[in-house]
């Protein structure tokens, strides 16, 4: 008796298994605006995880992948905010007064 108990528990683990997955792999109506809206949102932990292995597969890809990023923020080719320490551009390049001083 207890086998076909078992059996039977097995068998409602299994259908239940089944019907939920299916239910988790149903297509979902989006509309357009839903669509951009999620698209716009940014990269998914899989996507996060893809690019990672991709920079670490192809590091010149790192690149592309950083110039895509300041794409999206509005900063692609534009100088750095040099902040409120007052540095001058050539203190900022790793140059320092007494050497201009010296010259």
């Amino acid at each position: 008796m207890s086998d076909w108990i078992g059996l039977g528990i097995l068998i409602a683990f299994g259908l239940g298994i089944f019907f939920g997955l299916r239910y988790l792999s149903r297509p979902r109506d989006l509309s357009a605006e839903e669509f951009e809206k999620r698209a716009a949102e940014g990269q998914t932990l899989v996507g996060a995880g893809l690019a990672d292995l991709q920079k670490f597969l192809d590091p010149s890809k790192e690149n592309a992948i950083v110039a895509t990023q300041e794409i999206k923020q509005g900063r692609y080719n534009k100088k750095k905010d040099q902040g409120d320490g007052g540095e001058s551009d050539d203190q900022l390049n790793g140059e320092s007064d007494s050497e201009e001083n010296n010259d």
